[in-house]
């Protein structure tokens, strides 16, 4: 069984990838997702029965991203070293209108911004 588990101590209790992340996709298409990157060494765990990829990878972030959306997915940086978090945002690019859709919703539930961080928006001075 891999390091990156189903839960976050999992990761990190294990020696840190450099890409511990989620993919969220169609549940037929995350045994797919592991296939693409077993032959690397990457560590997985499949949860959701195969909708939740939880990857540990050494490889390029920009694959994992790459393949999980072409799956009909996507995927989040989940743990990562502090070189790679300032050079990846942890969220998968999202598309204008679901950003625009994203900021509706934000401004509805909170109005004067009290609970806004960027968190969320992976913005560097979030906190």
């Amino acid at each position: 069984m891999p390091d990156c588990g189903t839960r976050s101590a999992k990761c990190a209790r294990s020696a840190m990838p450099r890409f511990c992340g989620v993919s969220v996709c169609p549940p037929s298409a995350g045994p797919a997702i592991v296939d693409r990157f077993a032959p690397f060494g990457a560590r997985f765990v499949l949860d959701w029965a195969g909708g939740l990829v939880w990857l540990a990878f050494d490889g390029d972030p920009g694959q994992v991203r790459s393949v999980a959306e072409a799956a009909g997915g996507h995927a989040m940086l989940f743990r990562a070293p502090p070189e790679l978090r300032n050079a990846v945002p942890m969220q998968h690019p999202r598309s204008s209108g679901v950003m625009e859709l994203e900021a509706r919703v934000r401004r509805a539930f909170d109005p004067a911004a009290i609970f806004e961080t960027g968190r969320f928006l992976d913005e560097h001075h979030a906190h």
